[in-house]
């Protein structure tokens, strides 16, 4: 925990990669409770890894000189080899079907590529040097990319992937949201098979731990801010029918308090500069107080708004959300009252 919060130091404050807009990131527990992290980056753009000479400076995918920089060698090689696996070591654990999962080795490179759909493709030279890494030689093609000044500081395994394209976010969004290992174990010879099967997992030393000390599980900075869309008086209600018996005092207090969506339309009559901005632009520059069902300007950061999702079937409920896409509030507004 203490790396996790000095890194976010680095990367926020110290601005080890410039400026940082968005991250998020998982802890996980693997191979018997081994803490990790997975986070994602979002940088400012004139800070993007745009050419091949940008990804250089940052990221590194082969052994350094052993004679100039002997101590950020041996991190290299102790902490930034993959396997070896293949027909050096067939039994590793990333074989499948006689493969390597990661698809280690890699190709030699003379130079860094940016491919439009992909990954960065890193600098890995033959140098003709060969490296001793638990009983076999290897080379750069065994070398995962990193960024040396980390590795250097935090003395662990660090991998630093640079991503070019769009289209990789779903499997790296995806990857961070995985969740834990799990496993299914059989019971017995019992009939039902709903008993017979527990679905189950792990739960090692190091997690439970990490849980009593209340330590992030997750985190995004920044934070979310769901947008309700709704037609007046259809705000969605919710309530504990035991300790709220009575559901029709609990739609007319509803009735009476403002929703993300009203308090908006309120908010723009107070603060003009508000006017300006759409509905889901709303969090970048104003907070929403839960507690006193209003907007009041931000002091500090920003936040992304993201509407709820509204079917093209719900008639007028769908066409307000599309208007509150493309439209200010001062024709909204008109229309929402006309509604």
């Amino acid at each position: 925990m203490a790396k996790v919060a000095e890194f976010i130091t680095d990367i926020t404050k110290n601005q080890i990669f410039g400026i940082v807009l968005a991250y998020l990131y998982t802890i996980e527990f693997q191979k018997r409770g081994l803490p990790h992290m997975h986070m994602i980056l979002c940088l400012h753009p004139n800070n993007k890894l745009c050419t091949p000479e940008d990804v250089d400076t940052l990221i590194s995918a082969e052994f350094p000189d052993k004679d100039l920089h002997s101590e950020l060698y041996e991190l290299v090689r102790k902490q930034m080899v993959h396997g070896p696996c293949g027909d050096l070591n067939p039994n590793s654990p990333c074989m499948e079907n006689g493969q390597c999962t990661k698809k280690f080795p890699k190709p030699f490179k003379d130079q860094t590529t940016i491919s439009e759909d992909s990954y960065a493709s890193y600098r890995r030279r033959e140098d003709g040097r060969v490296h001793e890494v638990h009983g076999h030689f290897v080379d750069n093609r065994w070398v995962v990319p990193h960024c040396r000044w980390l590795l250097f500081k935090y003395k662990c395994h660090f991998n630093v992937e640079c991503i070019i394209s769009i289209k990789c976010f779903k499997y790296i969004h995806k990857y961070i949201y995985k969740g834990h290992d799990r496993t299914t174990m059989e019971f017995g010879t019992c009939k039902d098979e709903v008993k017979q099967y527990l679905d189950a997992r792990f739960v090692s030393a190091h997690e439970g731990c990490w849980r009593l000390f209340m330590f992030d599980m997750h985190k995004e900075v920044p934070n979310v801010v769901r947008l309700q869309i709704h037609l007046p008086g259809q705000q969605y209600v919710t309530w504990n029918p035991e300790s709220q018996p009575n559901a029709q005092e609990v739609v007319d207090a509803a009735a009476e308090r403002d929703t993300t969506l009203t308090a908006y339309f309120k908010a723009n009559i107070k603060y003009p500069e508000g006017r300006q901005l759409l509905y889901h632009e709303y969090p970048q520059k104003f907070i929403y107080v839960v507690g006193k069902r209003l907007w009041k300007p931000r002091q500090r950061g920003f936040a992304i708004g993201r509407m709820y999702y509204v079917s093209p079937a719900a008639g007028e409920r769908f066409y307000l959300r599309t208007l509150l896409n493309s439209v200010k509030v001062c024709s909204i507004v008109l229309l929402y009252i006309c509604l």
